[in-house]
């Protein structure tokens, strides 16, 4: 075996690796795009950065490689297809999976770039949250809070009432119940002096 000329005994293991994320250069067949839903069977749902979404193959060189979750900046290869009665199939090939910590790079070097494929992706409860449409097929939700602000102090102090009576009846029942337990318990005892 030769020797080791790089370094130590441990050497080997990984401490070396070179941390700093790759910057992949878009050929011309290839565009950028979000994925926005897994779709499985190695399928993803991707919107792309000229604005469509397409159903989209994670390639076999990437399965149990790479993975690949909703929110990722993906660069895709196009598919020419057509459908039944000459449709046109909208479908794409996952090529490669963006690090985060290259977003920012991939932004300001690319200007073609929808700004979209780079919002963040944040879930709201439904009921604090209204959709709204930007035109353009996407659905944004905004925080319905400032709206709701003055209906939800009214509905505060009117489950508050509730909750006293309901917090009132019931006690009012536990105490009529411990009544009658005790009064049924004075019937039953029985004098031994009277025997």
């Amino acid at each position: 075996m030769p020797p080791n000329k790089k370094g130590g005994k441990n050497y080997k293991k990984g401490k070396h690796v070179n941390d700093e994320p790759v910057m992949y250069e878009r050929q011309e067949d290839q565009i950028y795009g979000r994925v926005l839903k897994l779709l499985g069977g190695c399928n993803a749902l991707v919107y792309c950065n000229d604005g469509r979404e397409r159903l989209c193959h994670i390639r076999g060189s990437m399965r149990k490689k790479v993975w690949i979750d909703p929110g990722d900046i993906v660069l895709l290869s196009l598919r020419d297809m057509s459908g039944e009665g000459g449709a046109v199939v909208s479908r794409g090939d996952i090529c490669l999976k963006y690090d985060p910590r290259v977003f920012q790079r991939l932004r300001d070097k690319d200007e073609t770039i929808n700004p979209k494929l780079f919002t963040t992706i944040e879930k709201h409860d439904s009921s604090t949250a209204k959709a709204e449409d930007d035109g353009e097929g996407f659905v944004f939700e905004q925080d319905a809070s400032e709206d709701a602000s003055e209906d939800s102090s009214q509905e505060t102090t009117e489950a508050r009432q509730i909750q006293a009576t309901a917090r009132s009846r019931l006690l009012d029942a536990a105490r009529a119940k411990k009544e009658a337990s005790l009064n049924d318990v004075e019937e039953d005892v029985i004098d031994v002096d009277n025997i």
